[in-house]
């Protein structure tokens, strides 16, 4: 997507679906709530489309952004502790083909 149509998630989903999300459970050892991922999830993906691509700033200065990918196949997120995973992954899949 072009760098200037990226923004964050809660700018670019409607506000009723937004929070639906911000009410999704966590995984259980994360240490944040759904809704402070969300927050500050940035939407790097066409929207609304199958697929939805999450960059998650990190909370702490040095931690890493995660990335979180979501399909309609697919139940729930599949998290990536990088962007350069899910991009390695990517590549793999279609090597693969």
């Amino acid at each position: 997507m072009p760098v200037e149509k990226i923004d964050y998630l809660k700018n670019v989903e409607q506000p009723e679906l937004f929070k639906l999300y911000s009410g999704f459970p966590v995984k259980e050892n994360d240490t944040e709530s759904f809704e402070e991922y969300v927050s500050r999830a940035i939407l790097i993906s066409e929207y609304p489309e199958e697929q939805m691509i999450w960059l998650i700033p990190p909370k702490e200065e040095f931690d890493s952004w995660q990335t979180w990918f979501f399909a309609n196949w697919n139940p729930g997120e599949t998290r990536y502790p990088s962007f350069r995973h899910f991009i390695e992954e990517q590549i793999q899949a279609l090597e693969k083909d």
